[in-house]
């Protein structure tokens, strides 16, 4: 495992925004598949896993004091030992797992309880195929050229060229929508707050799937609406289960002053949209 000195006063504490993080021999103390044939070489960490670690390291900080240069970077959080022990031990496989498998689930990632540490790498690889480097550099970004083999790539020209090439690699790309996008999307949220079944949800979907704009599909939503009132005898947002006739009301709502407003009135937040739009939810008896 890094040790925060590897790191942290040449890389972190210069600022950079893209840091290099050593792989040594050492760290075979504790996993014995690091370090593949003791020969050390390094990688990097983006921009945005930069900014984290130094998040990261604030906050051990303001829980512990000081930080020593010889702790792991991420340390064990256990609390079946004294804080001593814990910060100095670096944090497990397993929970290194579940850390990934509960940050998938909060993704919103189908079959998350599939997600491994390995998935990472896989991720890794295809951001950077996908940024377009040459095919030897991200050949040794993955592990897979060492010392020996490309002596120039420890070069220091090369490694910062390397560093300047894995600042340009997205690993967040920013997926863009169309305003019918959003409302598209806030319709379907909408319905299904409200309880609607799979099966008129799914036809609601299609619905605005044929047309590019909403309100163009809106006498098409309608008419669902309609079909469902008549065959249930109830409105939309009544509540159909243990015989209960209680209601609720959906709205969304834009903008924190008329979300506070709301939130006093005892409407409860129930998911906030893209655009600074939040989706409400009352309950009336």
């Amino acid at each position: 495992m890094v040790k925060i000195a590897r790191i942290h006063a040449r890389e972190l504490e210069r600022g950079l925004k893209v840091v290099k993080v050593p792989v040594y021999p050492e760290m075979k103390r504790m996993d014995a598949g690091a370090c593949k044939g003791n020969i050390p070489y390094y990688s990097f960490l983006a921009k945005e896993a930069t900014e984290a670690v130094r998040q990261y390291l604030a906050e051990r900080r303001l829980r512990g004091g000081f930080v020593d240069g010889d702790e792991p970077l991420f340390a064990s959080e256990s609390t079946n030992v004294s804080a001593g022990v814990s910060r100095r031990t670096p944090v497990m496989k397993k929970s290194l797992g579940a850390m990934v498998k509960r940050a998938a689930r909060k993704a919103g990632v189908k079959r998350s309880q599939d997600v491994r540490p390995h998935c990472l790498r896989k991720a890794f690889e295809s951001a950077l195929r996908n940024a377009g480097l040459d095919p030897k550099d991200q050949e040794f970004l993955m592990g897979r050229i060492l010392p020996r083999t490309q002596d120039t790539y420890y070069d220091k020209t090369k490694v910062d060229g390397l560093r300047r090439k894995y600042g340009q690699v997205s690993f967040f790309p920013e997926r863009t929508y169309s305003d019918e996008d959003l409302r598209k999307r806030q319709v379907l949220d909408t319905v299904k707050l409200l309880g609607y079944s799979d099966d008129r949800i799914k036809r609601i979907e299609e619905a605005l799937a044929k047309y590019e704009k909403v309100d163009e599909a809106l006498d098409e939503i309608k008419k669902l609406g309609s079909e469902s009132h008549n065959r249930s005898g109830k409105g939309k947002g009544e509540n159909q289960h243990s015989g209960s006739t209680s209601k609720a009301e959906v709205r969304i709502v834009r903008g924190e002053q008329r979300l506070v407003r709301f939130l006093g009135e005892n409407w409860d937040l129930v998911k906030e949209l893209t655009q600074d739009r939040f989706v409400l939810k009352k309950n009336f008896d």
